[in-house]
């Protein structure tokens, strides 16, 4: 099908886009009682969705991932994230992620962060360390093509992929104005996006699962590239709450739609 010959032929940097945005948004199904400073996720705390792929009127579900949040030790949070294509479409599209992002306990900053890709024919590994003594990013890039050494200025806001999520999670949306932008720095391969979230109010969304969620809605600032057109094409719906759950995301791309769902 043509749709995963386009996958197989993306830039990462937007894949992993795709994936911040779309794919990890979801409804924490298992929690513990140990709450963490920001008093949003918690220790314990494990995410489970499931991704679904729009193309020519038909929605298949292609994917599945979980997310973990685990106690390092008093001062460090492990956050662990893995997805994978449906056992169905490993002969068509084969897909293995695997994410991990050591953060501080108390700022939430990043300190440690590993991806491990495995997406058809493409690989990648990276890893990097977060030093605010220094104030630089040292990321160890490896795939089929690239292995470099090199060093990221880290900026204050700068966080790899994965502890964006959980921080997008901590930001508390009653601080702002409906058509207020909210500006994230990400690290991806190396290299730094700025991008945003904006707030556009909140609605009451009945999903097909027949519960009605009180959300907060937001779009998402893309970049332009071989997934997106640009712009803001991505919505986010999370719970309005204090833990402000993500429980739909819908989104355009090139070819086609994505969109992620709450599993029961």
């Amino acid at each position: 099908m043509r749709w995963f010959f386009i996958f197989d032929h993306m830039n990462v940097s937007y894949r992993l886009f795709l994936l911040f945005f779309a794919f990890v948004m979801s409804l924490p199904v298992f929690t513990t009682v140990q709450k963490l400073p920001n008093n949003v996720f918690e220790v314990g705390e494990k995410l489970v969705y499931d991704a679904y792929y729009n193309w020519s009127f038909l929605w298949i579900k292609a994917g599945i991932a979980e997310f973990s949040v685990e106690k390092e030790n008093d001062d460090r949070i492990l956050l662990k994230a893995t997805g994978s294509s449906l056992p169905q479409y490993d002969w068509i599209f084969r897909i293995r992620d695997s994410f991990v992002s050591e953060i501080d306990s108390k700022t939430l900053k990043p300190l440690y962060f590993k991806r491990s890709t495995s997406e058809g024919r493409y690989w990648v590994k990276n890893q990097f360390f977060f030093d605010y003594n220094t104030n630089n990013v040292n990321c160890v890039l490896l795939n089929k093509d690239r292995k470099a050494n090199t060093s990221v200025k880290s900026l204050d806001d700068l966080r790899d992929v994965l502890s964006a999520v959980y921080y997008c999670r901590s930001i508390d949306f009653s601080a702002y104005e409906i058509g207020d932008k909210i500006p994230i720095q990400l690290l991806i391969e190396g290299d730094t996006y700025p991008v945003y979230l904006r707030l556009l109010g909140y609605q009451n969304l009945v999903l097909k699962n027949g519960k009605t969620y009180n959300t907060i809605k937001f779009s998402v600032k893309l970049v332009e590239g071989t997934i997106f057109n640009g712009g803001e094409k991505l919505t986010v719906f999370v719970t309005n709450d204090l833990s402000r759950k993500p429980v739909y995301v819908e989104g355009e791309i090139l070819v086609g739609s994505v969109k992620a769902i709450i599993r029961e």
